[in-house]
């Protein structure tokens, strides 16, 4: 399977597409002797039916339980037997089977990797045994209070929405799984179209395309996804989940912006303001000054076709109303345009920072890559999102937050003791 000609995007960056619509990025780095390796699927839980929820992170799972020449033990001992590794992770809008290697090791890792995704079989036992892995997983998830109340808060912003149900699953859901069920998701999601591979590191482009034609020369093309659903509708309303914790842990907030709307930028200011570091409003005015939290913070995500920005953290019962109502007077202040210039500066500091700093990870690279290509069908070079947010002033600033916060109109969860929840909403 010949590749189509290789596009140069930048300096950095390589990009061809397949045949069989699978899209090759890659960066080569000559001072580093190993590559890291990622197959990204688009899809993830946002294109779940209900009656599936889960499904999508089940097959992450099964996808290391054996293909038809290896089983679990050969998929993992013959990665780990060169110094490898291999992992996976499932989102909202894709999955992700990474490999680090040597780069003398780089054809062994798409081997192993395509035989995964192309010819796992998902057989009987092993999906009755992982059912019980996976559940179990869910009652850990359910423990962690501190994690799962932002699940609680997508569910209760985006009710009744893909993008608002946990990537997990339910307990329910995962149970009902069948084999069938496995196979018909992978068949039609699982294909050429849908499929990045991102590699970074001492990596040849052509090598690897001549690599992926030779090891996914069975993966269809497929259709290319469509728009999971229509975009969330906002709920703001409350949820309060009772469970017998020493804390309450909260999440408030409302709606934010897509990953393609460049109000987003201003709005990771306002983030930064508010929570990045020692320094920050949040941790300065509600932990340092009053003692209320050991931790309180914001954060903004953004998916296709929608975002959210949110205020989460955990105090004692009694301390909820007044952690919150503090909160709430930080928005209302950087409503009322108090963000002072050295803090303007600061943020944009921090975020460049970040994002610079992320460039001295080979794996945080080959994900940048990956992430760029899957989710905005483009490489996105850190030049541009380091140029969009120095382009950030206060009147960008403004703008969002009289149209986030001058309604005052909040999602509000809380996970912890009955009878002692917070009133503030």
């Amino acid at each position: 399977m010949a590749s189509s000609g290789i596009i140069h995007v930048n300096s950095e960056f390589s990009r061809t597409t397949l045949p069989n619509g699978i899209r090759v990025v890659s960066e080569r780095l000559d001072h580093v002797a190993s590559v890291s390796l990622g197959v990204w699927v688009w899809g993830g839980s946002q294109l779940e039916p209900a009656e599936y929820a889960g499904i999508t992170h089940f097959i992450e799972h099964m996808l290391f339980k054996g293909t038809a020449t290896r089983d679990s033990v050969a998929l993992a001992s013959e990665i780990e037997n060169v110094g490898g590794r291999i992992g996976a992770e499932t989102d909202k809008e894709y999955t992700c089977f990474s490999a680090k290697v040597l780069s003398e090791h780089l054809p062994l890792a798409l081997d192993i990797l395509s035989d995964m995704l192309l010819r796992s079989t998902y057989l009987p036992n092993e999906i009755i045994n992982e059912k019980k892995v996976v559940l179990e997983e869910i009652k850990l998830y359910e423990d962690a209070p501190d994690e799962s109340v932002h699940d609680l808060f997508a569910e209760t912003l985006w009710s009744h929405h893909p993008l608002g149900r946990p990537v997990i699953g339910t307990s329910d859901t995962v149970a009902r799984l069948t084999r069938e069920d496995l196979v018909q998701h992978v068949a039609e999601n699982y294909v050429g179209s849908r499929i990045v591979v991102s590699a970074c590191g001492d990596v040849d482009h052509q090598q690897l395309c001549d690599l992926i034609s030779r090891y996914f020369h069975e993966c269809a093309a497929g259709m290319k996804p469509g728009q999971a659903a229509a975009p969330p509708v906002i709920s703001h309303t409350r949820c309060i989940m009772p469970k017998d914790t020493e804390q309450v842990h909260f999440c408030f907030g409302t709606g934010g912006y897509n990953m393609h709307d460049q109000r987003r930028y201003p709005l990771s200011t306002i983030d930064a303001v508010l929570s990045y570091g020692g320094s920050s409003r949040l941790f300065q005015e509600i932990r340092e000054k009053r003692g209320l939290t050991y931790g309180v913070s914001s954060y903004t995500t953004s998916y296709r076709d929608a975002g959210y920005f949110a205020i989460a953290g955990s105090t004692t019962p009694a301390n909820v109303d007044e952690v919150v109502e503090l909160s709430k007077l930080e928005l209302r202040k950087i409503r009322e345009g108090n963000i002072t210039p050295e803090e303007l500066a600061r943020s944009k500091n921090q975020m460049k920072t970040s994002i610079l700093f992320g460039k001295e990870s080979v794996g945080s690279r080959m994900a940048w890559m990956g992430r760029s290509e899957t989710c905005y069908d483009r490489l996105i070079p850190y030049e541009e999102v380091v140029a969009n947010m120095e382009a950030v002033n206060h009147d960008a600033i403004a703008a969002v937050a009289d149209d986030l916060f001058s309604k005052e109109e909040y999602t509000f969860t809380a996970i912890g003791p009955s009878g002692t929840m917070a009133t503030t909403a």
